[in-house]
């Protein structure tokens, strides 16, 4: 499992995100793209949402993938705070996370985003 410090360094290193998309003082939503056992989300789930993360999936329909979001400033340290506490609750609970993009919009259809970290 990559480092909670090196997945911060890699999704760190796309700021600034492009001012078009991501105005610098606009808000977007980290997506985490989680992956794991249905019991050990079950554990990490309430921790998760009581951080303000949203779109999570109820246990009992966890297939081993939740794609919960969370409403961010377009500002780097606050990014990094957030990131670095959800980060560091899915390693506690071995959840994997294969994926974090900027999105412009809660709605896939509607979001343009950005990647900001893949599991290699």
């Amino acid at each position: 499992m990559t480092s909670t410090q090196d997945i911060l360094a890699i999704a760190l290193a796309q700021f600034p995100l492009p001012s078009e998309m991501f105005p610098p003082d606009g808000t977007f939503w980290l997506t985490l793209y989680l992956v794991g056992d249905p019991a050990r989300y079950v554990m990490a789930r309430p921790a998760i949402e009581v951080n303000g993360w949203k779109n999570l999936c109820n246990h009992d329909d966890f297939a081993g993938f939740s794609y919960p979001k969370k409403k961010v400033r377009n500002d780097v340290a606050e990014v990094q705070d957030v990131l670095q506490s959800v980060i560091g609750t899915c390693h506690d609970m071995d959840m994997g996370i294969t994926l974090i993009d900027a999105d412009t919009a809660f709605d896939p259809k509607r979001s343009i985003f950005r990647t900001l970290y893949k599991a290699g």
